[in-house]
């Protein structure tokens, strides 16, 4: 009874120095804590004041800072309707807590009804699970509170073709989430609306769904997300509806990526460290499919395809395009590019190891597509460099690697240097600059051209030409500084 005494005096003390904006928050003051006749037994014998007191039934939370499903009738036993129970928690407006289990719901629970900053967690994925039971209600709204979190349970859709958790508003975060059983052309998450928020750790199981679906989503960040779902598009993750300024980081893929700018555009789409794996029969793996969709950047890809399509891996569109370090492996492919270039403008694709089974394209550009820089790309195609192919574009720079460069047609303003691959003039447009310097494969000069440079060290000050073409190749040197290529003088 004395060392009692003497820790309840002790605790009054330490409290009393504290302010009592503090004091009230810790709120475990002396004669906060109730002893059974001198000893303290464990959680059930402290009674917290602070948040209206907290207490417990078991293990269950019945009153406090947060709140147990359970203490509302939930069940969690995977064949009891605990929808009502939920709903029940989230209205206290208090961080709703679900234990271990699996919490059979029709869905449309909504954070709305809460409160900003609530948090709705579980145990971990595999542990926690909220369920369709039936409907096709999303399972989960984050929406009309800002500042709120879900984290640590797996959404089971059950099949049904919608969405199982929705997200909008200011600084959400969800972390530590699985998704499975989401069925048709549905999205299991769908961030709308969704302003500098966090999805992070994020696991879809290899259903028939899509994993991702942002809409008028901005400043957010996608992070650790992978899985092998895709939905009956093909699709797994689609970036749509004037989303801006997005960053993903480590995302693996078996599905496809679509940005689609057919309704608005998504400028300033950012993945770093983007991996995919697939087999289609049919399609393009990464497309960005308007102009607006302007500064699309890819910074390490790894992509590993098996299927038997012969359209382009990739397809972009937009100002301000870049690929920056790829490895791409197709095998059983007979043809078809690795990357279309259609109405794009202020390219760079830089450093990408192709390796292909077949013979096939490594670029294929169409009209409008202008101003392309290559640097340091690689191909091996069966014992063979891939082919870029030029057709009504313009202002091309390429740089070092083994890809081979035809011009199909009216092809201009084209400087390659230090290339080990074969280059064929063919269709090149008569009367505008072909600048070739330091290649080291064969070239065949069968389009006509204005100024024609091989491995000359000297250009000669004699007239506005050749200053022009001096301008052009100083810019060029330019490039090959910025990129490690040339040392500065």
């Amino acid at each position: 009874m004395k060392r009692w005494l003497c820790a309840s005096l002790a605790l009054i003390f330490y409290a009393s120095l504290l302010p009592w904006s503090h004091a009230d928050y810790l709120n475990y003051r002396a004669h906060d804590i109730v002893s059974d006749g001198g000893n303290i037994t464990g959680f059930d014998n402290i009674t917290n004041t602070g948040y209206g007191g907290t207490s417990r039934s078991g293990d269950i939370i019945t009153k406090g800072p947060w709140v147990d499903v359970r203490a509302y009738g939930a069940v969690g036993n995977g064949t009891t309707d605990d929808t009502t129970a939920i709903n029940t928690a989230i209205a206290t407006g208090k961080n709703v807590h679900l234990g271990d289990g699996t919490f059979l719901t029709t869905g449309n629970h909504s954070l709305a009804n809460g409160a900003d900053g609530q948090r709705f967690y579980g145990n971990g994925q595999g542990k926690t699970t909220l369920k369709r039971l039936s409907g096709t209600n999303e399972l989960l709204r984050m929406t009309g509170k800002n500042f709120t979190k879900v984290s640590a349970l797996t959404f089971d859709g059950s099949g049904f073709d919608n969405t199982s958790l929705y997200v909008a508003g200011t600084e959400q975060t969800v972390e530590d989430v699985a998704f499975k059983g989401t069925g048709g052309t549905s999205y299991a998450l769908v961030t709308g609306g969704c302003n500098a928020s966090r999805i992070k750790n994020i696991q879809f199981a290899g259903d028939n769904y899509g994993q991702l679906k942002t809409i008028n989503s901005l400043y957010t960040s996608y992070s650790n997300m992978m899985g092998g779902s895709v939905n009956a598009a093909g699709y797994a993750i689609l970036i749509t509806n004037d989303s801006n300024n997005l960053s993903f980081y480590d995302i693996y893929t078996e599905g496809r990526i679509l940005i689609d700018g057919s309704t608005a555009s998504n400028p300033n789409i950012n993945f770093y460290s983007l991996s995919g794996e697939t087999a289609l029969s049919s399609g393009t793996w990464f497309e960005s499919n308007a102009s607006g969709n302007n500064n699309v950047n890819l910074y390490g890809v790894k992509l590993l395809h098996s299927g038997t399509s012969t359209d382009p891996m990739f397809k972009l569109k937009g100002f301000g395009v870049s690929i920056n370090g790829a490895y791409i492996r197709r095998t059983g492919v007979s043809a078809g590019a690795i990357f279309n270039l259609l109405d794009a403008t202020n390219v760079s694709i830089k450093d990408v190891m192709d390796y292909n089974d077949t013979a096939h394209t490594f670029i294929s550009s169409a009209a409008d597509a202008n101003n392309i820089t290559l640097i340091n790309n690689y191909s091996h195609t069966a014992g063979a460099a891939a082919t870029n192919v030029f057709t009504g574009s313009g202002m091309i720079t390429s740089i070092g690697g083994n890809i081979k460069t035809t011009f199909a047609s009216n092809a201009n303003n084209v400087t390659i240097i230090g290339s080990g691959g074969t280059i064929n003039t063919a269709g090149f447009y008569s009367g505008t600059d072909l600048i070739l310097i330091g290649n080291t494969n064969t070239i065949t000069d069968a389009g006509g051209f204005a100024i024609k440079l091989y491995r000359q060290a000297n250009v000669p000050d004699t007239d506005n030409t050749v200053n022009t073409m001096r301008d052009k190749i100083n810019s060029i040197f330019t490039i090959l500084k910025n990129n490690g290529l040339m040392a500065s003088p």
